[in-house]
């Protein structure tokens, strides 16, 4: 039997799962859903164990032993030299796995310039419809793939002085409200900024401001205005918006970063700094924040490349810019895309549904008929994969060990060696093992899932356990991710 026979990958609400081993995307069979997370990876039974690194390779314990303080003819040994950095994966969010599907068919209008937020079980989607004038929809689903089947609801329509408004960020603030940012356009000229209130996502929303970033006219010729808000909350608890600056002559024109302690922006802000667009990626950009790499996020459309995603540090210098190609058969992104992230505007990928990917959100590139009535085509979101994934082969017991062999590759650098840790269970005893990083050739994984390098591992770990026992393995995340169980299986110890 191949090994393409023996194990079909196959894409499962934006999670992957394995015939063999276990699951890929998610969990394995009867495993908690709540799995590791930072330095902890949990049983079925919800038993934490360790996986901060502290388990040395080949041994069952925590901790490594007491080290030599003395040599033998009793002088006290050098210091040891420093380790050498680990090694940084190629990529943190691009990946070699990924799939898309609809968030809505739109075929007759202009949609774009999403926001995707997960909340109390739901993920609500905002999009800017072409209606008369711009107006701000909402639909929401306990899944992202149930988006394209939730209707529509309106929940912010442009007064009569306002013609459209468009370009929603949405985030919860400490007193339990929810604050919509919008733009608008008075008088169908220059862009200005707005924001509503509402005690639920999906409205109804009372305007707060129609003025929050000031008005300004008498601009240069093609000058947008001040407009495309976008709201995080940063790790130091306060809110940062980034806004499109336009205003030439009076300023010259650029990305703008506000600092707010409070989500509407419309009582204190200050300004933090100022941005070249080329450094951002564009103008039509969201902010979010990513609590795992401690970065601020933008993510831009890339024409036929894909999703250009660039990381800023909290001082907003930037740190790195990575190109998302396109899932297969996905739309070319058109204006305005969002990822998911949670109420607060931070990026998550282990929300229900969504785990263990980046979701990218937003319009594709549509039929061109023309101003007003060009449109664009399908939202679409995208997912792609950034926790490990593998399989665990087999597990053998034997005398006084287990001998665990399969393999796992993480999709942000498929040539890099993931550290796999072992966990032995019975009863209400178990034992933790960091066998070290993959290391035996698999040239039928790199074949089938396109990896380079060494991503086998065969290895006996022993135990002081007897008897039925459980063995769950995890392969260590690398770059944007969790750490993930790639499989469990039972075996006999014998003495």
């Amino acid at each position: 039997m191949t090994f393409r026979q023996r194990c079909t990958l196959a894409l499962i609400s934006l999670a992957l799962t394995a015939c063999d081993g276990g699951a890929i995307g998610g969990n394995p069979a009867g495993n908690d859903p709540d799995q590791g997370i930072d330095a902890s990876m949990r049983f079925p039974d919800d038993r934490t164990i360790p996986t901060d690194g502290a388990i040395d390779p080949g041994t069952n314990n925590m901790d490594a032993g007491p080290d030599a303080t003395t040599t033998p003819d009793g002088s006290t040994p050098p210091p040891p030299p420093p380790p050498p950095p680990p090694p940084q994966p190629l990529n943190y969010y691009k990946s070699t796995v990924s799939l898309s599907g609809v968030v809505d068919v739109n075929n007759q209008t202009y949609m774009y310039a999403p926001a995707l937020v997960y909340a109390d079980g739901l993920y609500h989607y905002y999009a800017c419809v072409g209606v008369s004038g711009d107006w701000i929809m909402h639909k929401a689903a306990s899944s992202v793939t149930g988006l394209a089947a939730a209707q529509w609801n309106a929940v912010l329509i442009p007064d009569p002085d306002e013609n459209h408004n468009c370009d929603p960020s949405i985030i919860r603030g400490t007193d339990g409200n929810w604050y919509l940012h919008y733009s608008n356009t008075p008088g169908g000229q220059y862009t200005d900024a707005g924001v509503a209130v509402s005690n639920h996502p999906g409205g109804p929303y009372l305007k707060i401001t129609k003025n929050l970033l000031g008005h300004y006219s008498n601009l240069s010729p093609g000058q947008y205005g001040r407009g495309q808000t976008s709201v995080t909350r940063g790790p130091d608890g306060a809110y940062y918006m980034a806004f499109t600056n336009q205003i030439a002559p009076l300023e010259p024109n650029g990305i703008v970063i506000l600092k707010s302690s409070e989500p509407s922006f419309s009582k204190s802000r200050t300004e933090v700094a100022r941005l070249d667009v080329n450094d951002v990626g564009g103008w039509s950009t969201h902010l979010s924040y990513d609590p795992q790499s401690k970065y601020f996020v933008f993510v831009e459309p890339a024409g036929e490349a894909g999703f250009s995603v660039t990381s800023f540090n909290t001082s907003w210098k930037r740190v790195r810019r990575e190109i998302l190609p396109r899932p297969p058969g996905a739309g070319v992104p058109g204006e305005g895309q969002a990822i998911l992230t949670d109420a607060e505007g931070r990026i998550i990928t282990d929300s229900p549904g969504a785990n263990g990917n980046l979701t990218i959100v937003g319009a594709t590139s549509g039929p061109n008929r023309g101003y007003p009535t060009h449109i664009t085509g399908p939202n679409q979101w995208h997912a792609f994969r950034v926790n490990p994934t593998g399989v665990v082969d087999q597990v053998a017991g034997l005398a006084g060990k287990v001998r665990v062999t399969g393999w796992s590759f993480d999709p942000n650098d498929v040539g890099f060696a993931l550290d796999t840790h072992v966990y032995i269970k019975s009863g209400g005893t178990q034992e933790g093992t960091n066998i070290g990083a993959t290391d035996v050739s698999r040239p039928d994984v790199n074949s089938s899932q396109k990896t380079t390098g060494n991503h086998g591992f065969s290895r006996d770990v022993a135990t002081n356990l007897r008897g039925a026992v459980e063995v769950c393995v995890a392969a260590i995340n690398i770059g944007s991710g969790n750490n993930e169980w790639i499989g469990c299986k039972n075996a006999t110890v014998t003495n």
